[in-house]
């Protein structure tokens, strides 16, 4: 007998059978599996398509941001669109394949991406620009008020550079922010904020290095020249044997006195 597995949805134990019946059996079973994962894309695929014709009318109607940002042609283009593809999935597109759906969906974000994205940046890029001047402000307040006491051994040259940096970067925000203030809210921006934040990030990475830059060591107390320190160690043992001497002299002569003292006495 063998035993024939499709996956964990379905196991088989055939007996008696030769080889050829097993391989068209394992056949079969492969192409089940395989329609029926095509039957799951599809239905998310058609699902997709429901959720993002539901939520974009659902912003058209109630997002005031896409009003600012899109002309009334826009709008009423993407909407008889939304309307027609809502009413395909009604009819013909009921039971469409994959490639139908993927295609409808991929047809509609070509026309609303591009705003639903400015309406992001309405509030994105002035958050975006802001966070960048302050981020610019703390770094050079750091470099110039702290790195002194903190960081002595970063020199002036590698200080004024940052700097340099930093106004540099601070200038380039203010002539992307009055170009834009000079473009229709209706067209694509001059920036975005993703690029503004990896401008900002220039900054960062710069002031990051230098804090990361080693102290030097502290320099060696430096070490007597060995003859000198040899003389030395000798002048101190003879010193040491020399008051060893005195000592026992000393003792010697106190013990000499202490014997002759009796014999004072008795006399």
């Amino acid at each position: 007998s063998a035993r024939v597995s499709s996956g964990p949805w379905l196991s088989l134990s055939f007996k008696n059978l030769d080889n050829s019946a097993i391989q068209k059996s394992v056949r079969i079973l492969s192409e089940l599996r395989e329609k029926d994962i095509m039957r799951q894309r599809i239905a998310a695929a058609r699902n997709d398509l429901e959720t993002y014709i539901y939520n974009t009318r659902d912003k058209l109607d109630v997002d005031e941001s896409i009003a600012q940002v899109s002309t009334s042609k826009e709008r009423e283009v993407l909407l008889s669109e939304i309307s027609q593809a809502d009413d395909w999935l009604s009819d013909d597109g009921y039971d469409a394949s994959l490639a139908q759906y993927e295609e409808k969906l991929s047809g509609l974000r070509k026309l609303s991406d591009a705003i639903f994205r400015r309406a992001r940046e309405l509030e994105e890029r002035p958050r975006q620009f802001q966070a960048c001047r302050d981020h610019l402000n703390l770094t050079r307040r750091v470099v110039l008020d702290k790195w002194n006491v903190s960081m002595p051994h970063s020199n002036e040259t590698e200080r004024t550079d940052l700097v340099n940096t930093i106004e540099e970067t601070e200038r380039w925000i203010n002539e992307k922010e009055a170009a834009q203030a000079k473009k229709p809210l209706t067209e694509n921006p001059v920036i975005y904020s993703e690029e503004i934040d990896e401008y900002c990030k220039l900054v960062a990475r710069k002031a990051y290095i230098l804090t990361q830059k080693p102290a030097p060591r502290p320099s060696p107390k430096p070490r007597a020249p060995k003859k000198e320190a040899k003389a030395e160690s000798e002048k101190e043992k003879a010193k040491e044997s020399s008051s060893k001497k005195t000592e026992k002299s000393a003792e010697a002569d106190s013990k000499e006195e202490s014997a002759e003292k009796p014999q004072r006495d008795e006399l």
